[in-house]
């Protein structure tokens, strides 16, 4: 009764068969699934460097604002030296005004 059976070699085994079927049916899928994830992983990496640098623009926006007041403070005075030196009273009641 046993006789018949005899033993057959793995590779020629059902299991091994289906086994075979599905890693080769599914690696394309394995495959899109890899490339998909390092493309999402790409875009949140760009998207989190455009948000850190939107936030530094917006967290730098106030010292930006009291620079550029600065520079056109200065521009004011040093258009004033002429006034001042011809008229210093003049000049310092101009400066009263301005600061």
């Amino acid at each position: 009764m046993l006789a018949g059976i005899g033993f057959r070699p793995i590779t020629r085994r059902l299991g091994f068969r289906v086994m075979a079927l599905l890693s080769v049916a599914l690696l394309p899928l394995g495959l899109i699934a890899v490339m998909q994830t390092r493309a999402l992983t790409n875009e949140i990496q760009t998207r989190s460097q455009l948000s850190l640098i939107a936030l530094t623009r917006n967290a730098a926006a106030e010292e930006r604002q009291l620079i550029q007041r600065a520079f056109g403070a200065a521009r004011v005075l040093s258009e004033m030296i002429d006034l001042i030196a011809d008229e210093p009273e003049i000049g310092r009641a101009s400066c009263r005004e301005r600061v």
